[in-house]
């Protein structure tokens, strides 16, 4: 009777109900799925030690033959659920899995669970293998010295505080500093939605950045004792083609890269972690890109459900806030690249160097020459340090109370630094922390403060990572199912800021310009694009903002979609962003619409709003 009203075999149940869902039964062997109740009882009656007898006997097929390897993964499942992580460190599930196949690496387990990449199981076992502490985050390497490893770069262009590329530094006899760009979608987030001129030309120069830091750490060492140094090397391909390639040819053994939480990244990252399974590297990920892991928020969770108000959310933040990871050192030497790899890379015809946007068929001659957001950390480091300067600006910050149609940005405009890792979150959130610190505590506070924006966007990740279908209002469980319209050519006029209502075609123009516009116009042409005027699907609006912003963020962009649009999230909500009189509040005379719509530079200002009202 105990045992039948234990919570294991209650999941059991539950988990086997879930598995014949349509959404599954393609995918998993109804003899395995009988089997659940075997391990339910095992691991029941004889804790770790009964689950590992199980599994170190399926792992070498004495029992159960005719099953697949589904069966390894089921264990899996169930030992992360009531075992905890920690217990994948053991010995007997490193024993037994090693022996089914090589899996000395968490991100290696992923692959073999082959659910569908958009459902909600993906979701949840990809919750199960991530890790609070980015320390825990792959098994602990051995001492010695690894031959060859690959840092693969996506976000996280810097070499301060940079978890992932201190551990492959500190670890490596040689190592690749790679960066892989998708030729026919160049810097895409959601699959074949290839970036905006002004955001290619921000990630181009962020890599540019990175590479001359990177040589010049071994400037020194370079041509001594026969080093040939390191840079950063650029491959333009698939992923999933280059690194398993990379790996076999050079003998690579371990692979390290930063986690990044959006769906659409995730399904690429298994299938790339998946092709490099025939391999011989291991795989380190680590989960440096917010100011905690997922999973660590997950579990401050009531339910391990994300909360449904940012205060609440606010107030789990503050019960972890002093458990932070400590910034590590900047990264001051690497070790060199491969003997010979770039010599064979020239024979063989791959380019290896940054390319420009001609390569990536981009036209250069639309670029404005005046943009005022260079990639790179250099530059994202400098702003941080004349922000930190503005100390009384900084501590009284609101950014409710900055305005929308300045004429130069008029917050810190490090948005773009953070989302490409040119910046470290932690570095910047411990800049304002000392700032608010030295004037006695005595500052503006969430959600209008500085720290009140990087908790947002913690906020916006969390909600992200446990939303199926995040990007989706159909399939999506938070989201209001609302008929919009479907016009396609108010759509085009809207992106291409065409609509007539010169403030909102502003804005447009901006965006396509510079990749960059404040948050308050966001909303504006949000709102004139969905609920305000044209009744558009915000899904739409997404889109654009993805290809065209610098500091596109798949998880605040969908976010703030559904939010404005009154789609999810807060959607009582009651603001309407006027395309005429909001933009009167801050400027009156219009000049930040003389500004990018030059045919209207000397139009009276009475009308600037509203030309069809000129006699």
């Amino acid at each position: 009777e105990k045992l039948t009203q234990s919570p294991i075999v209650i999941f059991a149940r539950t988990l086997r109900k879930y598995y014949r869902s349509q959404t599954l039964s393609h995918y998993v062997n109804f003899t395995e799925i009988a089997l659940f109740d075997i391990f339910a009882v095992a691991l029941f009656l004889g804790g770790n030690c009964g689950f590992s007898s199980i599994l170190g006997l399926e792992a070498r097929r004495t029992i159960f033959p005719g099953v697949r390897k589904s069966l390894v993964r089921t264990a899996l499942l169930f030992v992360v659920t009531f075992s905890g992580v920690s217990a994948l460190t053991s010995n007997s599930y490193r024993t037994a899995i090693c022996e089914t196949k090589r899996i000395e690496s968490y991100n290696q387990v992923l692959p073999f669970f082959r659910i569908k990449p958009r459902s909600g199981a993906l979701l949840q076992i990809s919750r199960l293998f991530s890790q609070s502490d980015p320390e825990l985050s792959t098994p602990q390497l051995e001492k010695k010295m690894t031959r060859i490893s690959i840092h693969w770069f996506r976000n996280g262009l810097r070499l301060h505080d940079n978890p992932s590329l201190s551990k492959a530094v500190n670890t490596s006899q040689y190592l690749i500093p790679l960066y892989i760009i998708d030729s026919e979608h160049p810097f895409a987030i959601s699959h074949e939605r290839r970036a905006g001129i002004a955001r290619a030309n921000f990630n181009l120069e962020a890599l540019r950045d990175l590479d001359i830091n990177i040589q010049a750490c071994d400037k020194e060492k370079k041509g001594k004792n026969g080093s040939n140094g390191s840079r950063l090397i650029v491959m333009q391909g698939k992923p999933h083609e280059i690194l398993p390639s990379l790996i076999s040819k050079y003998n690579v053994t371990d692979l390290f890269y930063e986690r990044d939480v959006a769906s659409p990244v995730l399904e690429r990252d298994i299938r790339t972690i998946e092709a490099c399974g025939s391999t011989e590297a291991k795989v380190h990920c680590m989960d440096t890109h917010t100011l905690h892991s997922m999973e660590k928020y997950v579990s401050k969770c009531p339910k391990n459900v994300a909360p449904a108000s940012y205060g609440t959310f606010c107030k789990i933040f503050n019960s972890m806030k002093g458990s932070i990871v400590k910034e590590v050192e900047t990264v001051s030497t690497l070790p060199d690249l491969p003997p010979n790899l770039l010599s064979n890379m020239v024979v063989e015809k791959v380019e290896t160097c940054v390319p420009t946007l001609e390569d990536l068929q981009y036209d250069s001659k639309t670029l404005s020459s005046t943009l005022p957001f260079p990639g790179g950390e250099k530059e994202a480091l400098d702003r941080l340090s004349r922000m930190m300067k503005r100390t009384k600006w900084i501590a009284s910050f609101e950014k409710p109370k900055t305005s929308p149609n300045a004429l130069s940005c008029d917050t810190t405009g490090l948005s773009p630094y953070v989302k490409h890792g040119c910046i470290s979150p932690r570095t910047f959130y411990n800049a304002l922390q000392a700032v608010y610190e030295s004037v006695d505590g005595k500052h503006s506070q969430p959600p209008v403060s500085l720290h009140g924006q990087l908790l947002w966007r913690e906020y916006n990740y969390l909600k992200s990572y446990t939303t199926p279908n995040f990007d989706l209002m159909e399939g999506n469980p938070v989201a209001r199912q609302i008929p919009w319209d479907d016009d396609p050519q108010l759509v085009q006029q809207w992106k291409n800021g065409q609509t007539g209502y010169p403030y909102i075609d502003a804005i447009m123009t901006q965006l396509k310009t510079e990749g960059w516009i404040h948050h308050l116009a966001r909303h504006s042409v949000a709102c004139f694009l969905t609920r305000g005027d044209l009744w558009q699907s915000w899904e739409k609006g997404a889109e654009v903002f993805e290809e065209e912003l610098l500091d596109a963020d798949w998880s605040l962009n969908n976010f703030n979609w559904q939010w404005l649009s009154c789609t999810a999230h807060f959607y009582q909500y009651f603001r309407c962003y006027s395309p005429v009189a909001f933009g009167k509040k801050t400027d009156k005379h219009g000049e930040y619409i003389k500004k990018w719509i030059p045919a209207l530079r000397k139009f009276p200002t009475k009308y600037i709003y509203e030309p069809w009202m000129a006699p």
